[in-house]
């Protein structure tokens, strides 16, 4: 049933390992983009495999549940439409058509790569830290 289908698509969109792909991804990725209202032509082939890696990663998963994916694509859009979808039904969906969202996908990028960015600057006062702290023991002897 579409209920089933469902509780499945959450459960592929909460596993760990899809959390791992897609920040594995970011990480790799997000330094390639500019925070303007300019999109770079680079951003193009980053964007469609994010897109390749999720449609694959999630396809797999639901064949590997015995879910026939024509019959579930068929069925969808009559489910939403006909007001049966709950709010956690709701939810999975909108998840699933964020993916096709660049607006969503850049700023995810923008916004990875600025927490890398305070990151580093976070890390970059250890060696600061660090002495400070030898001086401070070595004093102390």
């Amino acid at each position: 049933t579409m209920e089933e289908w469902i509780a499945v698509l959450d459960e592929i969109l909460r596993e760990p390992g899809f959390s791992k792909s897609v920040k594995d991804f970011v990480a790799k990725h997000c330094e390639e983009f500019d925070d303007t209202d300019e999109n770079k032509l680079s951003y193009t082939p980053i964007y469609e495999q994010y897109v390749a890696m999720l449609d694959q990663h999630i396809e797999g998963k639901l064949v590997d549940h015995g879910i026939d994916l024509a019959k579930l694509m068929a069925e969808l859009p009559g489910y939403v439409q006909g007001k049966n979808a709950d709010e956690k039904a709701m939810e999975v969906l909108e998840t699933l058509s964020s993916f096709d969202d660049f607006v969503g996908f850049k700023t995810m990028m923008i916004d990875a790569q600025r927490q890398n960015q305070r990151h580093a600057v976070d890390t970059s006062q250890v060696p600061t830290l660090a002495t400070e702290q030898a001086s401070v023991i070595a004093g102390a002897l």
